[in-house]
């Protein structure tokens, strides 16, 4: 293409020459005319024939840059052919690696659900097998387990005496509810004085009849004196006023606090009474004695801030009715119309005054007398209960007799070691509602009854 260019230059040039050569003033010759003609044409047909090879070139070079176009084309498709193609076989490899993996972890799985199901057949197994076991031991040993029990009681005055009424009532319900299929033979001795105690207490403990001996802590020189020898007998004293001697081992010392349902006795005393005055019989000024006396006056000035004391007696003895009674008509003459009966005897004088009210002690009194207002009741099932358990256990499991050497005391209403008695008929409505909500507040922890050891002067 550059030589056909060069040559319709070099045809232009010739051509402008003759132009030129004409141009003089003189006329050229006509032999030169027409050779200029010719060498016009001759070099317009070159360039024809170069423009027309130049638009062949080009023709050409479109062609080819088309070509190269439809080349670059296909490459370029050819190239995402194979980047798809490579996609899919990493695809197709990455699935197949994950069916792999897959297919072994089922197996994996497999595996252990079956090592699973053997261990848990033979977890099953073996249990069955001890439960086997455990049902043919608990056989053997309902078998071999006693059937009853005898207990020997030992009593100051007579069993009707409150404090000893509320033990066997406790023992008899203990008894009634069946606890291991045991029945309770209860033997009551009375009129046994505590000089008595020591001796009282070997014979009944030779005889080999009796698995628990049980006595007020007026006994406690008889059960130190005698516990050692006889380790497979359970002694068990309550009370307090013997605080020289310790429990321990097969010597179980349980007490009860009855301050609560007596703070609540004295609520009826202080809105009941016509006098403002009020007092108390009771046997010794031992802790547990004191405690519900104290209780019952500060019930009654909860609700009466007028309350006085007419007096607090001391008979110095655990059954002496005819001295309690006339300690309560001493007291009736100073004026009490309440008075707090912690021994028997008070009743017959409040009943002999007519217009006196009493409050019954450790058992639910109110049918002894139409004087009782009501009772502050002491419950000994909860610590009668565990006593018994301590001897089931010693005696069919050979766990050793350990009981504390202190004192076991269950102090309150919520403990189950007392509640307030029956409440008579004719006290008043608004007394009776005074009375429950105080002890609901007990209950609950809202009201706290203070204990009060010390004795009244």
């Amino acid at each position: 293409m550059r030589k056909t260019t060069m040559r319709l230059l070099v045809a232009l040039a010739l051509v402008a020459g003759v132009v030129a050569c004409g141009s003089d003033d003189e006329p050229a010759p006509a032999a030169d005319t027409g050779a200029s003609d010719a060498a016009v044409a001759a070099a317009e047909a070159e360039a024809a024939e170069a423009q027309a090879q130049a638009d062949a070139a080009a023709a050409e070079a479109s062609a080819a840059q088309a070509e190269a176009d439809a080349a670059e084309a296909e490459a370029k498709e050819a190239a995402d052919a194979a980047a798809i193609a490579e996609a899919e076989a990493a695809a197709a490899a990455a699935a197949l690696a994950a069916a792999e993996a897959e297919g072994a972890a089922v197996a994996e799985l497999e595996a252990e659900l079956a090592a699973a199901q053997e261990a848990a057949a033979a977890a099953e197994a073996e249990a069955e097998a001890a439960a086997a076991a455990a049902e043919e031991a608990a056989a053997e040993q309902a078998a071999a387990a006693p059937s009853e029990i005898d207990v020997a009681m030992l009593v100051v005055g007579t069993k009707e005496e409150g404090w000893y009424a509320t033990f066997i009532d406790s023992v008899n319900r203990v008894s009634a509810s069946n606890k291991y299929g045991i029945t309770i033979n209860l033997e009551i001795l009375e009129g046994i004085q505590f000089v008595e105690g020591e001796r009282v207490i070997r014979d009944l403990a030779q005889t080999g009849e009796y698995e628990i001996i049980v006595g007020h802590s007026t006994y406690v020189d008889g059960v130190a004196a005698n516990k050692a020898d006889f380790p497979d007998t359970l002694f068990v004293y309550s009370g307090s006023g013997n605080d020289d001697h310790d429990g321990g081992d097969n010597a179980y010392w349980i007490d009860v606090f009855i301050h609560e349902p007596a703070y609540l006795a004295g609520i009826i005393a202080g809105m009941t009474t016509q006098t403002n005055r009020i007092s108390g019989v009771a046997a010794y000024p031992f802790p547990n004695v004191n405690a519900p006396l104290n209780a019952f006056v500060d019930g009654a000035r909860s609700v009466n801030p007028d309350i006085e004391v007419a007096g607090v007696t001391y008979i110095e003895s655990w059954f002496d009715p005819a001295t309690a009674s006339a300690a309560a008509e001493a007291q009736i003459a100073n004026g009490s119309d309440v008075i707090y009966a912690e021994r028997f005897g008070p009743f017959a004088a409040a009943e002999d005054a007519g217009n006196v009210r009493a409050v019954g002690h450790f058992t639910d009194q109110l049918s002894l007398s139409p004087v009782v207002l009501t009772s502050a009741v002491a419950q000994w099932d909860t610590a009668f209960s565990d006593v018994l358990d301590a001897w089931y256990d010693y005696t069919v499991h050979g766990v050793p007799y350990n009981s504390p050497p202190q004192r076991i005391v269950y102090q309150s209403m919520v403990d189950d070691g007392s509640s307030l008695g029956a409440i008579a008929g004719d006290v008043p409505a608004d007394v009776v509602a005074a009375v429950e909500a105080a002890r609901v507040a007990i209950l609950s922890g809202e009201l706290v009854v203070p204990l009060k050891f010390d004795a009244f002067e």
